[in-house]
């Protein structure tokens, strides 16, 4: 769209008030019908590159139950300000987190994160075993945002946080 210059309030409201200009302008309902579309089309994109990851092999010492991919959560818009909203995507806790499975004395995984930034516990366990005692991570989140970021048509900007510091 071509950017619109006014030279008063009047010429504003007359534009505004314009079929076109009624079609450019957003309004919350509109802002917040945008927002859960890219919430979404985010929520896709890591649902894939989890997948993506999945297909790379196939887990020895486990079964996997599908509950890291069914665990994330696109939220309710919220607005800030006069212009200025936010969505948050989240994580089921009662899915993301995971026992332990080298003893009950260990906390329990909250795998969302560790497979966004992988671990290594060859400390813990012996022998190192590749993907189960020290992992890489897949940065599936990254990757989706980096995706996302890509397509972005409405310049809408993601930040990531975790335990409330930035991450992206």
């Amino acid at each position: 769209m071509a950017s619109q210059t006014f030279n008063n309030i009047k010429e504003l409201e007359r534009w505004i008030n314009s079929k076109h200009g009624q079609n450019s302008t957003l309004d919350e309902a509109r802002i917040r019908e945008l927002l859960i579309d890219a919430g979404k089309e985010l929520r896709k994109f890591m649902i894939e590159e989890l997948n993506a990851y999945f297909l790379s092999y196939e887990p020895t010492v486990y079964k996997r139950t599908g509950d890291t991919v069914d665990s994330i959560i696109v939220g309710s818009p919220k607005k800030l300000n006069i212009n200025e909203w936010y969505l948050e995507i989240t994580f089921d806790e009662g899915k993301a987190f995971h026992k332990s499975y080298i003893g009950s004395d260990q906390p329990d995984g909250y795998t969302p994160w560790l497979l966004e930034v992988g671990w290594n516990i060859e400390d813990k366990v012996q022998p190192s075993r590749p993907m189960f005692t020290d992992h890489p991570g897949t940065h599936y989140i990254t990757k989706a945002v980096n995706r996302f970021n890509g397509s972005n048509k409405h310049g809408l900007k993601v930040t990531v946080e975790h335990n409330g510091k930035r991450y992206i």
